[in-house]
Order: structure tokens, then sequence, then C-alpha cells
């Protein structure tokens, strides 16, 4: 896989649900949260996570049009907006972004379809 070519350790959910359920989150932890969740839609996953005061670094992800993307995203807080498909090097400048360029401590972690 990509990311972890780059030296992250990648967990994955397939729903938004189980990912609330089981995810222990740490200081560096980044969550790549893709909003066409089937279930509980990303948004809502973000918006449950601000409630139970987990804040975590967020990279938003949506094949959804543009201004349906623009309006799911607009209340998360999130480091990066990416459409799908996802290009390799817009990821990875994205996750660089949240580390200010240095080697990652923590891991991305992926809810997603």
């Amino acid at each position: 896989m990509v990311l972890e070519g780059e030296g992250y350790e990648v967990v994955t959910w397939r729903t938004g649900e189980r990912f609330l359920a089981d995810a222990d989150l740490g200081p560096e932890d980044v969550v790549i949260l893709d909003l066409g969740l089937p279930g509980m839609q990303g948004d809502k996953v973000a918006a449950a996570l601000t409630k139970r005061g987990d804040t975590p670094r967020t990279i938003i992800i949506s094949g959804q049009r543009s201004r349906t993307f623009a309006k799911a995203n607009a209340s998360v807080t999130h480091v990066a907006a990416l459409r799908k498909p996802l290009e390799r090097d817009v990821l990875k400048a994205a996750l660089r972004q949240l580390h200010d360029g240095d080697h990652p401590d923590g891991r991305a972690i992926g809810v997603s379809t």
C-alpha cells in the first residue's frame, strides 16, 4: 500500500460505526475519512468525533460533485479535502503538510468504502 511504503502504519475500517466503536486515536494520528461511507456518512462520523472530544487531524475524501462536497465538509475541521480518485502525490503532500515535512510518527487511519 502507498502509505505503508511511506512509513505509516495503516489501520482501516469499512464503516463509520465500526471506526467510532474501535478506533483508539493518538495525538500523532491522521484520519482519512471518506464522506461516502455506507451507513453513517463521513461528515456524521467527523461530527461524532468532535462531540466526544476527539479532534484528530483529518483528510476528507469524496467523489461527490463539487457543490455537494463543499456543503458536506463545511462543518468538518480538517486539514485537506481531496477528490477521488486520489492521486498518490496529492495524498502524500497532504500527509506531509500535517507533519510539517517530518517523517511521520503516527498512523494513517482510513475509513473508506
